[in-house]
Protein backbone atom coordinates (compact mmCIF):
# COMPACT_ATOMS: atom_id res chain seq x y z
CA UNK A 1 0.00 0.00 0.00
CA UNK A 2 1.11 3.58 -1.09
CA UNK A 3 1.94 6.04 2.10
CA UNK A 4 -0.71 8.79 2.32
CA UNK A 5 1.41 11.83 3.51
CA UNK A 6 -0.40 13.35 6.59
CA UNK A 7 -0.08 17.34 7.26
CA UNK A 8 -1.09 18.65 11.14
CA UNK A 9 -3.37 21.53 11.32
CA UNK A 10 -0.18 24.01 12.77
CA UNK A 11 1.42 23.07 9.24
CA UNK A 12 -1.14 24.50 7.31
CA UNK A 13 -0.57 27.71 9.83
CA UNK A 14 2.64 27.63 8.72
CA UNK A 15 2.48 27.55 5.25
CA UNK A 16 -0.57 30.40 5.51
CA UNK A 17 2.34 32.53 7.64
CA UNK A 18 4.77 31.79 4.89
CA UNK A 19 2.49 32.43 2.04
CA UNK A 20 3.14 29.16 0.60
CA UNK A 21 0.96 28.49 -2.18
CA UNK A 22 -1.51 25.23 -2.41
CA UNK A 23 -4.75 24.25 -3.10
CA UNK A 24 -7.08 22.98 -0.39
CA UNK A 25 -9.55 20.23 -1.48
CA UNK A 26 -12.77 19.93 0.35
CA UNK A 27 -14.44 16.86 0.82
CA UNK A 28 -16.95 17.45 2.67
CA UNK A 29 -20.44 16.47 2.19
CA UNK A 30 -21.09 20.51 3.26
CA UNK A 31 -18.75 22.62 1.71
CA UNK A 32 -17.24 23.01 5.67
CA UNK A 33 -13.97 24.49 4.24
CA UNK A 34 -16.25 27.92 2.67
CA UNK A 35 -15.03 29.04 6.13
CA UNK A 36 -12.04 28.67 6.14
CA UNK A 37 -9.45 31.82 5.79
CA UNK A 38 -7.93 30.70 2.00
CA UNK A 39 -9.99 29.47 -1.32
CA UNK A 40 -10.95 25.70 -1.21
CA UNK A 41 -12.24 23.62 -4.12
CA UNK A 42 -15.04 22.22 -2.90
CA UNK A 43 -15.86 18.51 -4.38
CA UNK A 44 -17.97 16.12 -2.68
CA UNK A 45 -16.58 12.54 -1.93
CA UNK A 46 -19.35 11.05 -3.59
CA UNK A 47 -18.44 13.23 -6.75
CA UNK A 48 -14.52 13.07 -7.22
CA UNK A 49 -13.68 11.00 -10.32
CA UNK A 50 -16.60 13.43 -12.37
CA UNK A 51 -14.84 16.82 -10.93
CA UNK A 52 -10.74 15.56 -10.88
CA UNK A 53 -10.29 18.26 -13.49
CA UNK A 54 -10.66 20.47 -10.94
CA UNK A 55 -7.94 19.66 -9.22
CA UNK A 56 -3.99 21.08 -10.86
CA UNK A 57 -1.68 17.80 -10.45
CA UNK A 58 1.36 20.53 -10.58
CA UNK A 59 0.01 22.50 -7.38
CA UNK A 60 0.84 21.13 -3.47
CA UNK A 61 -2.27 19.83 -2.83
CA UNK A 62 -3.94 19.52 0.66
CA UNK A 63 -7.02 16.70 0.93
CA UNK A 64 -9.47 17.61 3.91
CA UNK A 65 -12.82 16.42 5.33
CA UNK A 66 -15.27 16.93 8.46
CA UNK A 67 -12.67 14.12 10.70
CA UNK A 68 -9.89 13.15 8.01
CA UNK A 69 -11.01 9.63 7.12
CA UNK A 70 -12.68 10.96 3.85
CA UNK A 71 -9.65 12.77 3.21
CA UNK A 72 -7.29 9.95 3.85
CA UNK A 73 -9.20 7.31 1.18
CA UNK A 74 -9.47 9.99 -1.41
CA UNK A 75 -5.68 11.15 -1.16
CA UNK A 76 -4.34 7.72 -1.56
CA UNK A 77 -7.27 7.09 -4.52
CA UNK A 78 -6.05 9.84 -6.01
CA UNK A 79 -2.28 8.54 -5.37
CA UNK A 80 -3.23 5.14 -7.22
CA UNK A 81 -5.68 5.81 -9.41
CA UNK A 82 -4.87 9.37 -10.39
CA UNK A 83 -1.19 9.09 -10.34
CA UNK A 84 -0.95 12.68 -8.30
CA UNK A 85 1.88 12.84 -6.50
CA UNK A 86 1.88 16.25 -5.07
CA UNK A 87 -0.46 15.41 -2.10
CA UNK A 88 -1.39 15.76 1.83
CA UNK A 89 -4.31 14.84 4.32
CA UNK A 90 -5.58 16.87 6.87
CA UNK A 91 -5.12 15.26 9.72
CA UNK A 92 -8.13 15.53 12.42
CA UNK A 93 -10.21 17.22 9.75
CA UNK A 94 -11.68 20.88 8.59
CA UNK A 95 -12.75 21.63 12.32
CA UNK A 96 -9.61 20.69 13.95
CA UNK A 97 -7.79 23.17 11.65
CA UNK A 98 -10.77 25.77 12.40
CA UNK A 99 -9.75 25.94 15.64
CA UNK A 100 -6.64 26.00 15.49
CA UNK A 101 -6.25 28.86 12.72
CA UNK A 102 -8.43 30.60 15.58
CA UNK A 103 -5.48 30.50 17.61
CA UNK A 104 -3.18 32.33 15.52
Amino acid sequence: MQEVKKIEASEIAKLLANNVSFQFIDMSDDELGRSLPFPTIPIPFTELEENIHLIDKSKLSIVGCKFGEKSFFTTYKLQTKFEFTNLQSLAGGIENLKNALKQL
